[in-house]
């Protein structure tokens, strides 16, 4: 028989990937309610928290190794021996990442208070 301690993991670990309030239910061996219960407490939410914190971090993570990749590739993609036209797109392609990059930092700084020039 599984632990209450160990029922909120499976829940926790479903909840994070997406699973329905059903869907993890079953898999924690619970009913519905009792996810609707569990979601109520604030360790319990603190702890969804955390962990859908954590696998936001993850794939943060994951994603800014593959955005240095796609800046290397834009930038291989520039270089002389490359055709006009893909150049000319990947300029164009760098240009706009460039400019959501920059737009994204100003929001940022916007939403944290800090004057934005």
């Amino acid at each position: 028989m599984l632990t209450s301690q160990t029922k909120d993991e499976i829940l926790i670990a479903a909840l994070v990937q997406g699973a329905t309030r059903a869907e993890a239910a079953a898999k924690a061996g619970v009913g519905e309610r009792n996810v609707y219960r569990r979601l109520n407490d604030p360790v319990f939410a603190f702890e969804l928290e955390s962990a859908h914190l954590e696998q936001v971090a993850i794939i943060k993570a994951g994603l800014a190794q593959a955005a240095a990749s796609a800046a290397k590739t834009l930038q291989d993609l520039q270089s002389d021996d490359v055709p006009e036209r893909v150049r000319l797109e990947a300029a164009k392609a760098a240009i706009e990442l460039y400019r959501m990059i920059n737009n994204t930092e100003s929001n940022a700084r916007r939403e944290a208070g800090y004057h934005v020039a």
